[in-house]
């Protein structure tokens, strides 16, 4: 589990300081993994509706806008796509921990 929880708070938190940086705020450190399911569902909760909630609040201009990330300087688009790519790939890697574990990972499942 702590594997997994550190694994999904890098996904969830990438996203997070990205949609901040877009809106103008700072970044945030991000919280210590979840410990537990019941911790790690909430975790995703939250940080989902979060971060749903200053999406929703950009403007074109935000989105064109130059953001400073750690690793350089992009228009805010680019600095979103970027982060649902590396997010997605962990997607991947989370389905290939389940997989590993012997849990079903196809839709269906």
């Amino acid at each position: 589990m702590i594997g997994l929880g550190h694994l999904v708070v890098h996904a969830y938190w990438s996203i997070m300081n990205r949609s901040r940086a877009v809106v103008g705020m700072e970044r945030a450190d991000p919280p210590a993994a979840p410990q537990t399911v019941a911790d790690l569902v909430s975790f995703i909760d939250q940080t989902h509706a979060t971060a749903d909630g200053l999406i929703k609040k950009f403007t074109p201009e935000q989105l064109a806008a130059t953001v400073k990330l750690p690793f350089g300087e992009f228009p805010g688009a680019t600095a979103m796509l970027d982060g649902y790519s590396h997010a997605f790939r962990h997607v991947g890697n989370v389905l290939d921990a389940r997989h590993l574990g012997g849990f079903e990972t196809h839709a269906l499942g």
